[in-house]
């Protein structure tokens, strides 16, 4: 018994450091300007001629993807990317995630 919780605590363990390298740690957001009163139109493409393809609306963000001249690309919170104007959006570092907890006692001994 005392084996198997021993392979359980190291699976933990091995999750949560696993879990912070991977964790996207420096994402930088893009939220709607205060001078938004409805939503920011994303479109398909860089260009106001692009078709939109989703809103980001006051109090919502994006994570941003890439800058184009004038133009942020982003990812929506279901998935779909796209393009909203620069002059209509800011720019924020996102909040990082929280800390992995181990479940195994802070010595790391072989019972959890």
């Amino acid at each position: 018994m005392n084996r198997l919780r021993s392979v359980q605590c190291g699976v933990v363990v091995a999750l949560a450091v696993l879990g912070s390298i991977v964790s996207p740690v420096d994402a930088t957001m893009v939220t709607p300007t205060d001078r938004v009163t409805t939503y920011v139109v994303v479109r398909k493409s860089p260009s106001t001629n692009s078709q939109p393809v989703g809103r980001v609306d006051p109090g919502d963000e994006a994570e941003s993807l890439e800058a184009a001249p004038r133009w942020m690309k982003g990812q929506l919170t279901d998935g779909t990317a796209g393009y909203v104007s620069k002059a209509w959006v800011t720019e924020s570092e996102a909040e990082a995630p929280p800390t992995p907890v181990s479940l195994c006692r802070a010595t790391f001994s072989a019972t959890c």
